[in-house]
């Protein structure tokens, strides 16, 4: 039938999930704003009620958006992103697609 089961329980999304959306969604060498990247995290519907609680106590920002952006900022200091500073874009890198994705991301540093 296909779809998911009304009684199916998602966990937090964690790294490893986001880059399984990240990297299946971007467009190879398109530069991308945070914006549409939001958009592909949140678009298949994985996101559980955890996700969306705010990630500080004051704040109204939901947790996943802080996760989405601590692994562009991990992954951007790897070959498979590109970080352009001036647009403030993401791109994912051609002679990296088809690499599986480590499960540590290994850093220049």
């Amino acid at each position: 039938m296909g779809g998911l089961g009304a009684t199916e329980v998602f966990e937090m999304m964690n790294q490893q999930g986001i880059r399984q959306i990240l990297y299946g969604g971007m467009a190879v060498g398109a530069w991308s704003p945070v914006a549409r990247i939001y958009e592909l995290i949140e678009s298949p519907g994985t996101l559980d009620n955890e996700d969306y609680e705010p990630s500080m106590p004051e704040g109204d920002e939901p947790k996943w958006r802080r996760n989405v952006r601590n692994v562009l900022q991990k992954d951007k200091e790897t070959p498979r992103l590109e970080w352009n500073p001036e647009s403030a874009e993401y791109r994912l890198n051609e002679f990296v697609v088809g690499l599986a994705y480590p499960r540590r991301v290994v850093t220049n540093k």
